[in-house]
């Protein structure tokens, strides 16, 4: 996957403080799909952070940030090696910037950078109105995060 300059932004691991950001994002975004929307919001946002919190120990996440504002998080991408497979859990872009290529971008990283020759790439959570159309650009395949937890 190609990955093309955005002026302004430069792409890091996630540090401490970025915690915060993530899963906030992350549990606010995924409350929206059915059928978590369902569910009493303080319980899911609660069960929910503790997931994510537990993922982000054992995975890496790469954002992207301004170049000239290290905390302007414009997105991000958590994932992790399982045996012979890539797995995304999430991928987040703020609104404003979105269909600018960091999507793209973030994946291209990920795929070329930390795993190169790994044809097997899963996503776990596809918060999205159009996440069919998400999954065959990039070629991925969808793995529910509730089937992905024995693997």
């Amino acid at each position: 996957m190609k990955i093309t300059e955005i002026p302004g932004v430069k792409y890091r691991m996630a540090v401490e403080t970025d915690i915060p950001f993530i899963v906030t994002c992350w549990k606010k975004e995924t409350y929206n799909v059915f059928p978590n929307f369902l569910i009493n919001d303080k319980i899911y946002y609660k069960h929910k952070a503790e997931e994510i919190n537990e993922l982000l120990k054992e995975c890496k996440t790469i954002v992207a940030v301004s170049d000239t504002d290290p905390d302007q998080i414009f997105g991000f991408i958590t994932f992790q090696q399982r045996l012979d497979m890539l797995l995304i859990h999430y991928i987040y872009i703020k609104n404003p910037v979105r269909n600018f290529g960091f999507g793209s971008n973030l994946i291209g990283i990920v795929t070329k950078e930390e795993f190169p020759n790994n044809p097997n790439i899963l996503i776990s959570e596809l918060p999205r109105k159009n996440a069919k159309e998400f999954v065959e650009k990039y070629g991925l395949k969808y793995l529910p995060s509730k089937i992905k937890q024995g693997s």
